[in-house]
C-alpha cells in the first residue's frame, strides 16, 4: 500500500511539473527535422521581421506561395520596395528604388516621377542577396542544426507553446504540437551569418491562401509605350511674340499615351534678359497626347504687363508630367 501511495504521489507530481529533459515531447532532433520539413512542404507560409546586414537595417515581410510565387515587402534604411515574383516574372513598386536604378540625372528623375507609384517590370531592382530566411536548406546549414544544444519546453511564442532550442548562433522556437512548425527564429547577440546579425524573424500563416497574382496596369521598361506621357521640351518659339505675346514649345514624348492621372502641361516664364526680373508667364496643356517618340506643340499667350519690354526678354518652358494615376 505504501508503495502504491508513493507511486500515485509521484504521478501527481510529474503531472504538475515540466517533464525533465523533454520527456514526453519530441526530441530536439525530431523538432528540428520536423520544423525544416514543414517549411519545405508547406503550401504557403509568411516570414516577417528584421535584421542588420553590413550595418544596414532591413525589415522584411515575405509571403511564400508554392510552387513559384512570392509577395515581398522590404525596407532598407527607410527605403521601401514591394515586389511580386511569379516564376520568372518580377514586378516592383518603389519610386525611390526606380530613381536609383534609372540614374541620378534629371531626365531619370522625371521618368521616375512619371511612373509614380505604379508597378513596373523590365528593370532589375537594386539590393543585396541576403541570407534567405525562407529556405530550409540555408536555415539548416546556418542556424537550425546540431548547434542548438540547449532546450526549454513550454515557452510561449506568438501565442504558441514552443520548445526553445538555443545555440551559439540562434534561438529557434518550434511548436511542441505536431506538425512542429517553426514559429520564431532569433539570432544570438554577437552572432553573424553572411553579414547578417541581430535577426528576429517570425514564421506564420502556414497553409494560407495569399492570392498572389500579377498586378494590373504594369509599366514595362522593355516597352516604353506602356509608360504614361513624359514630355520633354525640344525648343521654344517666340516669333509670334507681339502685344500680347504668343509663345510656343515643341515637345517630344518619351513615354506612352495612357495611364496619366492628369494631362501634361507646359509652364512658360518670361524674364528680363538683363535683370532677370519676371515679366509674365502662361501655361499650356498638351492635348491630345501623342505616341512614344512623337513630337507635338503647345502654346499660350503671355499678357503684356505695364512697362514690360518683350523685345528684351527671354522665355523658358518647363514641362509638368503628373505621372501614373
Amino acid at each position: 500500500m505504501r508503495r502504491l501511495l508513493a507511486a500515485a504521489a509521484m504521478t501527481l507530481l510529474v503531472a504538475g511539473c515540466d517533464l525533465p529533459l523533454g520527456l514526453g515531447f519530441a526530441t530536439t532532433r525530431e523538432l528540428e527535422d520536423a520544423a525544416l520539413g514543414r517549411l519545405a512542404s508547406a503550401r504557403s507560409f509568411e516570414v516577417s521581421g528584421s535584421y542588420f546586414e553590413l550595418g544596414e537595417h532591413w525589415v522584411i515581410d515575405v509571403q511564400v506561395a508554392r510552387p513559384h510565387a512570392k509577395h515581398v515587402l522590404v525596407e532598407r534604411n527607410g527605403v521601401r520596395l514591394e515586389a511580386i515574383l511569379i516564376g520568372a516574372a518580377a514586378y516592383f513598386r518603389s519610386q525611390q528604388i526606380l530613381t536609383q536604378v534609372l540614374g541620378g540625372d534629371q531626365a531619370s528623375k522625371n521618368l521616375a516621377q512619371a511612373v509614380g507609384n505604379a508597378w513596373w517590370t523590365g528593370l532589375p531592382a537594386t539590393g543585396s542577396s541576403p541570407f534567405d530566411f525562407t529556405d530550409p536548406a540555408e536555415l539548416k546549414a546556418g542556424l537550425i542544426n546540431s548547434g542548438l544544444v540547449h532546450r526549454r519546453d513550454r515557452v510561449p511564442a506568438n501565442g504558441v507553446q514552443t520548445a526553445e532550442l538555443s545555440g551559439p548562433r540562434a534561438d529557434a522556437f518550434i511548436a511542441e504540437a505536431a506538425p512542429h512548425e517553426l514559429i520564431r527564429l532569433r539570432m544570438r547577440p554577437g552572432a553573424v551569418l553572411d553579414g547578417i546579425e541581430k535577426g528576429d524573424i517570425v514564421y506564420s500563416h502556414y497553409g494560407a491562401n495569399f492570392k498572389i497574382t500579377p498586378p494590373t496596369s504594369v509599366i514595362n521598361f522593355a516597352d516604353l509605350t506602356t509608360l504614361p506621357p513624359d514630355y520633354t521640351v525640344l525648343s521654344v518659339d517666340i516669333s509670334g511674340c507681339g502685344s500680347p505675346c504668343l509663345v510656343q514649345a515643341t515637345l517630344k514624348n518619351l513615354g506612352g499615351r495612357n495611364g496619366a492621372k492628369a494631362p501634361s502641361t507646359v509652364s512658360f516664364q518670361m524674364s528680363d534678359l538683363i535683370s532677370g526680373r519676371a515679366i509674365g508667364g502662361c501655361t499650356g496643356t498638351v492635348t491630345p497626347d501623342v505616341d512614344y517618340n512623337a513630337t507635338t506643340t503647345v502654346s499660350c499667350t503671355i499678357a503684356e504687363a505695364a512697362g514690360a519690354d518683350f523685345a528684351g526678354a527671354k522665355v523658358t518652358a518647363t514641362p509638368n508630367n503628373p505621372g501614373h494615376a
